[in-house]
């Protein structure tokens, strides 16, 4: 399906499900390759009637023995990291196993569970939130799976690779344009499917959330700590309609969440990460484990 505009991930991502056909769906970024037998392998995982999404093997295409992701991981903060992310692949993550999620470079979907989690406003499904536009939208669509009932596992018999810094081009990483959206994507994340017990639960990771957002706002030289907030105010109106819409149809308690999560995010080493890849990309960012 050819838009002819840029209309941002969400919204493509939308009308191509919207206009596929199959039990399945996989979702690709334009510099990924899958590897031989990708879709046969990733499909196996899918016989447990429960499984909504597998999260494949992504290796990196200019270094076939490092990982980009095995899955991604989850933290009482309500930020994920790709688990493995810049690791040499010497097998230690060559189990298929439950993860919280799949990163949206590639993923594979079950179309039950994307039809089952959507979102319908202005008249339309959403399965991936389209007042998000880019970033952290898969992020969203994960919580929401969860929040209904659906597993993840990861499949490292499947296996893609990415070229990661083509799909956002350097003088746009350097820019704060990436930082706001991922950032108050985040809080509309939080405001759609976050309790206010976890958040207030959660209060010392949030604050070293807001710490570390601080930080790369200095460090990027751009008001990225303010314009993420003020974006996520602009859209609480909506978010809070479609937070209604996501806690009826939630089959997840909270107990049941907060054991999904982990508690050991090492902001000192997201920083580093961050700063090690010029702002942008996950170099450093891993968690073992």
């Amino acid at each position: 399906v050819e838009n002819g505009v840029n209309l941002g991930y969400c919204v493509g991502n939308n009308i191509g499900v919207r206009n596929s056909v199959g039990e399945f769906v996989v979702t690709l970024n334009p510099d990924v390759v899958l590897e031989k037998d990708f879709v046969s392998e990733a499909l196996k995982p899918f016989k447990d009637p429960g499984v909504g999404v597998v999260a494949p093997k992504v290796l990196r295409m200019h270094d076939k023995k490092t990982i980009d992701s095995a899955g991604s991981v989850f933290f009482k903060n309500f930020f994920p990291i790709s688990r493995g992310a810049g690791e040499a692949d010497s097998g230690q993550y060559d189990k298929m196993e439950e993860v919280f999620g799949a990163v949206g470079a590639c993923a594979v979907y079950r179309r039950a569970m994307l039809e089952g989690v959507a979102l319908e406003l202005d008249g339309r499904k959403e399965y991936f939130d389209e007042d998000f536009f880019t970033y952290f939208d898969e992020v969203d669509l994960q919580i929401r799976s969860r929040l209904m009932g659906w597993t993840a596992v990861y499949c490292p018999q499947a296996v893609a690779r990415h070229y990661w810094r083509y799909s956002v081009k350097r003088d746009l990483i350097k820019t704060y344009f990436l930082y706001t959206l991922t950032f108050r994507n985040f809080y509309l994340s939080i405001i759609k499917n976050a309790s206010l017990s976890q958040v207030i639960r959660g209060l010392p990771s949030f604050a070293l959330t807001e710490a570390s957002i601080f930080l790369i706002s200095l460090m990027c030289r751009r008001p990225v700590f303010i314009s993420s907030k003020l974006g996520a105010l602009r859209l609480a109106g909506r978010m809070l309609e479609k937070r209604r819409s996501i806690q009826k149809r939630k089959r997840v308690s909270d107990c049941e969440l907060n054991r999904m999560m982990k508690s050991n995010l090492d902001y000192l080493r997201l920083l580093k990460g961050m700063a090690e890849s010029e702002l942008g990309g996950n170099k450093l960012i891993s968690i073992k484990k």
